[in-house]
């Protein structure tokens, strides 16, 4: 892959030298508020504190961002109560589930807008770590809010503006053991006057992933995980008005990514199906966005109308996906199989949202929402199929060409109503009008299709009790069929899955009750939830398909899902040590036509259990060091077919620590020692073999 990218901006930051605080997550000591302090957005489309927001929302700010090695977005959410990480065996095109919800059922949000994928394995994560202000993350469905795919949950990633100052300029390198990886990136941001303006480019390399053993690979490492990012990106913004509170931005970013397929080995050799596969290859040289967006915010407007918020934006991403197959049937067919696959999606959308107080006690969010959602794939397949008898080699080549579209109009509406001081019920609903088409094809005339929904939500809250917050939330989602099942056809792993353009959407109904509880030492937020979902659609045997087709996309589950998240600390005053728990647990239904299993890939119990220490000294330095286990419960899943895979419970010992000193930070050191106990783990089947015993470090370095 090219590095031309990161070339100017990179050499830029690094000759003006400059450090990331390495500021502590919990806030530090020196705040009285915890992280449910923390204002988060996203929750409730409204500045609110995390105590306050009537659903289910995380968020990592700078300061928790900092502690870590930027290896990826999704990484630095593993320790979320509700979130998984899952790569579907690419170690670089890493996404997360929320609550068991597959990946295609999040919905991934840059400032706000989409990133579409389709897919079967849903929307991976775009967007390097280093020019990320914070991520804010809603567990349960969020449609009413967010839009189509929000079934699980939302994860909206808010990048960074420009500086404070008219120069000033930060730069990090990481380094990665296990993979003998590395990360740099360089970032010039600043302001003059009601300017400002920030650009930031970022390069990482990994090669194959060392594990623990043999187990997973009779290497010791995962042969064909290596990947590398590229990333340049640019912000400039305007303030105006009287008051200064009109303000209007420009980003565009270009993100560029190349990586390959390890392949489990128990998938090459003899099959319980009798054939035989004699090799298996999956490369995904190019999978690049193209982004470029305009926003528009202006608050305090007048008592009525509090805050207006317009953007839009076009992005797009290529993908490159290679598939070579050569494996022998149980007949003694041979069949030698290349499938090459070249797609662009293009999103066109924008966004424009009113706040409005029409009362004290009613604060009313509307909006309307469109997205023009675009597929264009290429394939080309070329090989050979060598029966056994007659013994003739018959040659296959042919080419698809597929374009297809959805459109999706929807207009919101949610009112805060505070009925006493101490309690506030918050309703919303949002109408939905989407429309999809094949355009084009030189192989199908799937007609095209139209739905209309409502969708709501209603939560309450209740704060008369000291430093508690109860609540209690309803919430329903919403997942459109993606254009791949509903008009392009797949091929990939020797299985060819034909589309059905008579899909019915995913729907679901969440219930949820928490509470929360900070008294500046003590912290507690835990919730209970229960989610039936309908109409998961998922690919079975075809027999109606045309010939070359094995199964096909149908509306043929339900799912129920019910857990308890978790997420507690308590900080010794005077020692400044503080013991944690964060972690779920989870049980998680598939119910088929013909049986049900809860062997969903979904552990039963997971999570994070820690201590951690914090220091200043002379208030020119400050450290922490964290000592903790991650573990999880047995992984197991059972297919539509009936065929059950398993992975065994794990867990591993962990210790993390930093220090930043100088003046505002200057200087940032973190390491990571992972892993201790060197023990061979997967912690689904969904995701890589984890990494052995490793080290990763990052030195940062600011000027301002």
């Amino acid at each position: 892959m090219s590095r031309h990218l990161c070339i100017g901006a990179g050499l830029l930051a690094l000759a003006v030298p400059a450090s990331l605080p390495a500021a502590t997550s919990a806030l530090a000591q020196e705040s009285d508020s915890s992280y449910l302090g923390i204002i988060n957005i996203t929750g409730t489309r409204t500045e609110k504190p995390v105590f306050e927001s009537p659903n289910s929302v995380s968020v990592v700010d700078r300061a928790e961002l900092d502690r870590k090695a930027p290896e990826s977005i999704a990484e630095m959410l593993r320790d979320v109560p509700g979130v998984d990480v899952v790569d579907a065996s690419v170690a670089g095109m890493k996404r997360v589930r929320i609550r068991g919800e597959s990946s295609r059922r999040v919905t991934i949000l840059v400032d706000g807008q989409e990133i579409t994928d389709h897919s079967t394995y849903g929307t991976p994560i775009l967007i390097d770590p280093s020019i990320v202000e914070r991520i804010d993350v809603i567990r349960g469905p969020a449609s009413v809010l967010y839009g189509s795919k929000a079934i699980g949950g939302v994860v909206n990633i808010i990048t960074r503006k420009g500086g404070e100052k008219m120069i000033e300029a930060e730069t990090s390198a990481s380094y990665f053991s296990a993979t003998e990886g590395y990360h740099l990136s360089g970032m010039v941001l600043g302001k003059v006057e009601n300017v400002d303006y920030r650009i930031a480019g970022a390069f990482a390399e990994h090669r194959d992933r060392d594990v623990a053993g043999t187990r997973y690979d009779p290497s010791g490492k995962l042969s064909n995980s290596a990947y590398e990012t590229d990333t340049l990106s640019g912000h400039l913004g305007f303030r105006f008005g009287a008051d200064d509170n009109h303000y209007i931005a420009l980003k565009a970013e270009e993100y560029k990514l190349e990586s390959s397929t390890w392949i489990d080995p128990s998938y090459l050799g003899p099959q319980s199906d009798g054939s035989t596969t004699n090799s298996f290859n999956v490369d995904l040289p190019e999978r690049d966005l193209q982004k470029f967006a305009l926003s528009y915010d202006a608050t305090d407007l007048g008592p009525v109308v509090r805050r207006i918020h317009f953007d839009a934006y076009h992005q797009t991403i290529s993908r490159l996906f290679l598939n070579e197959v050569n494996s022998r049937s149980r007949t003694g067919t041979v069949s030698d199989i290349h499938v090459l696959s070249d797609d662009l999606i293009t999103d066109v959308g924008g966004t424009l949202q009113v706040d409005l107080q029409p009362l004290p006690s009613h604060y009313v969010v509307t909006g309307v929402q469109y997205l023009s959602d675009s597929l264009t794939k290429v394939g080309n397949t070329w090989g050979s199929i060598r029966p056994a008898f007659p013994p003739i080699v018959i040659p296959i080549a042919s080419r698809t060409y597929d374009e297809a579209e959805v459109r999706t109009f929807s207009a919101f509406v949610q009112d805060e109503w505070s009925i006493t001081d101490y309690l506030k019920l918050t309703a919303g609903v949002r109408y939905y009008n989407i429309e999809s088409e094949l355009q084009a094809s030189n192989r199908f005339n799937f007609a095209g299709g139209k739905d209309d929904r409502i969708l709501g939500s209603v939560g309450v809250t209740y704060s008369g009790i000291a430093d508690t917050l109860l609540r209690a939330h309803f919430s329903q989602g919403y997942v459109y069929p993606t254009l791949l099942q509903l008009f392009v056809p797949t091929s990939a792993g020797g299985t060819n899955i034909y589309a059905n353009p008579d899909l019915r959407p995913e729907t679901s109904d969440n219930f949820e009750i928490g509470a929360r509880y900070d008294n500046g030492r003590a912290v507690l937020d835990v919730t209970g939830y229960y989610t039936l979902a309908e109409d998961y659609i998922d690919s079975t045997t075809c027999t109606t398909c045309p010939a070359t087709y094995t199964e096909r996309w149908e509306n043929i589950n339900k799912a129920t899902t019910y857990g308890i998240e978790i997420l507690a600390e308590y900080t010794f005053e005077g020692w400044n040590v503080t013991p944690y728990v964060n972690g779920n647990w989870t049980r998680r239904k598939f119910e088929y036509t013909n049986f049900s299993t809860y062997n969903t890939d979904v552990p039963e119990y997971s999570g994070r259990v820690g201590a951690r220490y914090d220091w200043t000294y002379r208030d020119r330095v400050r450290g922490w060091a964290d000592l903790f286990v991650r573990a999880g419960s047995a992984s197991r899943f059972t297919s539509a077919a009936g065929v059950t895979t398993s992975e065994g419970s794990w867990a591993t010992l962990n210790l993390a620590l930093g220090a930043s000193a100088g003046e505002n930070d200057k200087y940032g050191l973190s390491i990571s020692l992972n892993n201790l106990t060197d023990a061979s783990y997967r912690p689904t089947l969904d995701e890589l073999p984890g990494e052995g015993r490793s080290l990763e470090v990052r030195a940062t370095i600011k000027l301002n």
